[in-house]
């Protein structure tokens, strides 16, 4: 049998006259990724990611290799828009290496380049507020729906099987939202409408409970891993990331008392962050929903699929909670975000004048900590009105805000704000600051 190449080697070489393979990612048992460049008349396109296998396939083997980039492009050819489409990395192109080539009939995959890392890094640097889970629940959400059904009778669901942090990648454009990608499908299968049932599979600290206790998983499973994800947004780590780490061996015993562990782990997690969250006390309808996808007896789930919950779910947004009659009883830090996003309406049709009276009402409030704890305090707030006070020549008071809001937290929003100050005083400070806010991952 021929040794496997040296993929690492690769780096440089151009796969079929239109891939020039820039710089090896990562590699598993079958292949490895790199960063590419796509080409077309010795002119780069764009830049993609691109699969190669470690040697020969047949198409067969082929099509299991990547059968969750294959199933990815199904799903994703099926979205009824380009909104939706976009929650799905995009597969472009997939072939064989030509003769001649140092892989030659080696099989490959390209796809869209999501540089922006995952869900997973993101959570590194903590906790998120809010605003920003539901933001990116909403478009989990939307995706795994999708998935499941989405009230389109006319095709069996997809179970995930595998939804976690790792597997859901980010997309962000200055100036624009971020979005959220659903992505390795190795797991995914599709199941029969009425049974629902398949073999389990997947990261054990995202499984649900009947996958330890009767080996089985389904789009209701799916239901509970979501609840995980939202759940580990809002605390910052995964509630049974260290569940067994003391069991390494792969023998039959030790995977027993692993599978016990976690479902005993499950049993008696009672998800307290949800009651003592600051901004979810006075969401209650939200906290409901989220403890029924977490239920640890698939009866008490009341969502059989991400559709069902999604509707529980939109349902839960919209209502009104006790004492959110006006603007006035609202939660301090949500005006904050609501006259800072009034500022930024203002900012987009050119008039400057109405945003900074909204930011003037918002820094007020923003500032008093009474109100505004540290942890929801709007960074993008303090951003904007150290840019307002810049372009009227006030550096000084622009300088004190931006450190202020800078001591407070840490972020893409606060570190833009010290470096437009350094800029104004043409500091080589202000290079740092623009790195540490590229690198940021909390934007606000």
């Amino acid at each position: 049998m021929d040794q496997a190449p040296n993929m690492r080697e690769l780096e440089g070489t151009t796969l079929a006259d239109h891939y020039r393979l820039v710089r090896f990612l990562d590699e598993g048992a079958f292949g490895a990724v790199f960063l590419a460049a796509q080409l077309a008349y010795g002119v780069t396109l764009r830049d993609v990611a691109i699969k190669v296998a470690k040697r020969p396939m047949t198409d067969r083997e082929a099509r299991s290799a990547f059968g969750d980039g294959l199933l990815m492009t199904q799903v994703a050819e099926r979205c009824p828009n380009a909104r939706l489409r976009e929650h799905f990395v995009q597969v472009h192109d997939a072939g064989r290496c030509p003769p001649g080539s140092p892989v030659a009939g080696h099989p490959y995959l390209v796809m869209e380049l999501v540089p922006d890392g995952s869900l997973k890094k993101a959570l590194k640097v903590g906790r998120f507020p809010l605003t920003r889970t539901v933001d990116y629940f909403d478009q989990i959400l939307d995706a795994v729906a999708f998935m499941h059904g989405g009230g389109q009778s006319e095709r069996d669901p997809i179970a995930h099987r595998d939804l976690k942090p790792g597997n859901i990648l980010m997309t962000r454009r200055a100036g624009e939202p971020d979005v959220l990608k659903i992505t390795d499908f190795g797991l995914a299968v599709e199941v029969d409408s009425l049974l629902g049932w398949v073999e389990s599979g997947g990261d054990l600290a995202y499984l649900a409970p009947e996958s330890f206790s009767r080996n089985i998983c389904s789009p209701q499973s799916d239901v509970y891993a979501l609840g995980l994800i939202f759940y580990e947004m809002i605390v910052g780590k995964s509630v049974f990331g260290e569940v067994g780490l003391h069991l390494r061996g792969s023998d039959a015993a030790q995977r027993a008392e692993l599978r016990r562990l976690h479902l005993e782990a499950r049993s008696l997690e009672r998800f307290r962050a949800l009651d003592d969250h600051e901004e979810l006390r006075l969401r209650p309808q939200l906290v409901r929903v989220i403890r029924t996808a977490l239920a640890i007896e698939m009866q008490d789930r009341t969502y059989t699929n991400a559709h069902e919950l999604r509707g529980a779910w939109n349902v839960a947004k919209s209502a009104t909670s006790p004492g959110e009659t006006s603007t006035q009883a609202m939660p301090a830090w949500e005006r904050v975000r609501q006259l800072t996003a009034e500022a930024e309406r203002f900012l987009a049709i050119g008039d400057r004048e109405e945003a900074d009276t909204c930011l003037r009402r918002a820094m007020q409030l923003n500032r008093d900590r009474s109100k505004v704890a540290d942890s929801v305090m709007v960074a993008a707030t303090y951003r904007l009105w150290v840019e307002s006070l810049l372009r009227r020549g006030e550096i000084d008071q622009a300088r004190q805000l931006a450190v202020e809001g800078y001591g407070r937290r840490k972020c893409r929003s606060t570190a833009l704000a010290m470096a437009a100050c350094y800029q104004a005083e043409r500091s080589t400070l202000a290079a740092g600051f623009e790195r540490e806010a590229e690198a940021a991952h909390d934007r606000d």
